[in-house]
């Protein structure tokens, strides 16, 4: 006999219908064994499917930097990256990544030219796709309810929340990292969450990968930026 449906509500779209589970942040990060403590929250089948391009490129990115390129877990990944590229329907990503590639100078924090080293373009677009539905997904996991449709999330590298230095954000980003902290597999995803101020939709999030990659998600009514 067939399975019952699942029906309910997409934290992406918004619409009523049948539902699936969508992994938050993306499965792909994860070698095996996965860990125990997976996020899902339910999406539709189209919300779900339509990501899966982005989830790629943004394991891709992730994963290939000077940075997070020795992490244990990213080694233990590579094969399949790797192997993904070899699939007739990567050769999109795959012509991308080669077209994105440069060779910039490599200098150590302390300013030592250190020679030349492989690097790549980036399309922050896609990747901040990622990091927003994460968002969306963390919201639904502390609160039990989607983001209502008067309010967005944004998103910044930490790197770019310079450009952002106004008292406000500093004091945001300094309570965020006294919230609660939740951690997935072996440094491969952490988040710190706090509710901002007394608007239970407002929250501010610190979203890391590998102890590297590090972004500043936070939701906020459409009309205020």
């Amino acid at each position: 006999m067939p399975k019952n449906k699942r029906m309910g509500e997409c934290i992406y779209c918004r619409k009523f219908g049948e539902i699936t589970d969508d992994h938050i942040p993306p499965t792909n990060l994860f070698p095996k064994p996965k860990p125990s403590n997976l996020i899902t929250v339910p999406s539709c089948k189209k919300c779900n499917s339509e990501s899966s391009k982005d989830d790629e490129y943004f394991r891709m990115v992730i994963s290939m930097r000077h940075d997070t390129f020795e992490h244990p877990e990213v080694i233990k990944n590579r094969h399949k990256i790797l192997r993904s590229f070899q699939r007739p329907n990567k050769k999109g990503l795959l012509n991308l990544l080669a077209k994105n590639l440069s060779t910039v100078d490599l200098y150590s924090q302390g300013g030592i030219y250190l020679g030349k080293t492989g690097a790549c373009n980036v399309d922050m677009k896609r990747v901040n796709a990622v990091i927003k539905r994460i968002t969306l997904g963390l919201f639904y996991k502390e609160k039990g309810r989607g983001l209502p449709d008067s309010y967005l999330p944004y998103v910044y590298c930490i790197s770019d929340v310079k450009k952002l230095l106004q008292n406000p954000v500093k004091e945001i980003l300094a309570s965020t990292f006294q919230g609660k902290v939740i951690s997935i597999g072996n440094e491969i995803f952490k988040y710190w969450y706090k509710t901002v101020s007394d608007e239970e939709n407002c929250i501010s999030l610190i979203l890391s990968f590998y102890n590297r990659v590090n972004f500043f998600a936070f939701t906020l009514p459409k009309e205020k930026l």
